[in-house]
């Protein structure tokens, strides 16, 4: 058996890199360095990663609704009497009347 061909960087400060030390299995590759496994260990990431964004998202819009209710609650409530209080009930009764809108996607891969 030969080394797998793989290039890899040295634990040094600067950049340097070197051939794998393992032995090869298939393709000249050993066994962490193939590139099906390379993308396999990508795609498990990945849906990992995905898990835990709807997690999130799961519990962000549950305080999305809360926080909702209490800025009613606060509309209700408060009466203002400063043009600084004015702007800031504008505001939250902005975020109230957004609450049924579909929020901002962006364009990238996130």
């Amino acid at each position: 058996m030969t080394q797998c061909k793989a290039q890899v960087r040295g634990s040094g400060v600067w950049p340097t890199y070197h051939q794998c030390q393992y032995k090869s299995k298939d393709d000249g590759y050993c066994a962490i360095h193939h590139p099906k496994q390379i993308k396999e260990r990508a795609d498990t990431h990945a849906r990992k990663i995905r898990i835990e964004k709807y997690k999130m998202m799961k519990h962000l819009k549950i305080f999305n609704a809360e926080l909702i209710t209490v800025l009613e609650l606060l509309l209700e409530v408060f009466h203002p009497t400063t043009d600084r209080e004015h702007i800031i009930l504008t505001q939250v009764k902005d975020v109230v009347a957004m609450q049924g809108q579909k929020p901002y996607k962006r364009r990238d891969n996130q």
